[in-house]
């Protein structure tokens, strides 16, 4: 199949009366342009220029590309320049998804200066696991996605937002967690409350129970986030919980403790398609991303004891 840039070396040879130097006003190799529209012949499988004698000289398929070859040529302009027109007026419209321990925190933030920074995006959120995610960035559903960085998602690009601590947490009240003192016993007795697997944060509150032998400790898994954080205010159990959780909690029903030695943490990320379409608009995204979380984490600061 032929490639606008073959077509653009195709109508520089013309207009520059030869290989030589439409390669030179081009900036590249007189091979390199020379394999450009060798490829196009190939691609078409007609000769487009007679090489028997000097300069350029088209063949009668050459006449006959030449004027289509110069309104495709236009047409590919006008559309990359309406777009990005469109884009620079915010006249886009950009698909972006959140896993659901992330989107609480930072998809308003996120939302809210995209809108301010361009008044007319229109802005498309999917919430839903990680693997769904991947799926749906893989296939063009949604431009990128705020999730926790995973070890392998293929060629996609993870540009990190930041890190933060997953701590424990459990109901005002408790003494072990007024007193600051928690070991794994105290864990086991009080049982822990983790987010269905599905998540990715359940996933690993269930590792870290498996390195601690706690395994045997988990008592109920919910399915949200906001249910867990309530059953935890319910002293039901105790769980691991994002840093950020901290910062936005802030009816004091909660105690924090970091879970120690070697206290877990998670990298939040915005995945996408490499060279992703409207790379402004995610550039923006990224930026809004990380000052939230930043602000989160800053604020969350002081608010933890040891364990």
């Amino acid at each position: 199949m032929m490639e606008l840039g073959q077509l653009r070396a195709f109508v520089q040879v013309i207009d520059q009366g030869g290989f030589t130097a439409a390669a030179r006003h081009m900036g590249v190799s007189q091979s390199t342009l020379s394999a450009q529209i060798g490829r196009l012949e190939d691609a078409l499988d007609l000769m487009l220029f007679d090489r028997s004698g000097r300069g350029a000289v088209l063949t009668d398929a050459g006449e006959v590309l030449a004027p289509r070859a110069r309104a495709l040529l236009r047409d590919a302009w006008s559309i990359e320049s309406e777009l990005m027109s469109s884009v620079r007026e915010g006249c886009v419209e950009l698909r972006i998804g959140a896993i659901p321990t992330v989107s609480g925190f930072l998809m308003a933030s996120v939302i809210e200066g995209l809108v301010e920074r361009m008044p007319r995006i229109r802005v498309s959120f999917e919430e839903a696991p990680t693997e769904d995610l991947v799926r749906m960035i893989e296939t063009g559903s949604i431009h990128g996605a705020l999730m926790a960085r995973v070890g392998s998602v293929g060629k996609l690009e993870q540009r990190v937002i930041g890190e933060e601590r997953l701590v424990l947490a459990g109901a005002k009240g408790d003494g072990v967690f007024e007193r600051g003192c928690l070991d794994l016993e105290d864990i086991r007795k009080r049982g822990i409350i983790s987010l269905d697997e599905v998540h990715c944060l359940g996933e690993q509150t269930r590792n870290w129970c498996l390195d601690r032998g706690l395994e045997g400790s988990i008592r109920c898994r919910a399915t949200q986030l906001g249910t867990m954080m309530t059953l935890i205010e319910d002293g039901v159990g105790i769980s691991l919980v994002p840093e950020m959780v901290m910062a936005t909690s802030g009816d004091g029903k909660l105690r924090y403790r970091e879970a120690r030695p070697e206290c877990p943490t998670r990298t939040i990320v915005l995945c996408s398609k490499p060279g992703a379409a409207l790379p402004g608009a995610m550039k923006d995204v990224e930026a809004l991303a990380k000052a939230r979380m930043g602000a989160l984490l800053e604020s969350a600061r002081g608010m933890i004891g040891g364990a």
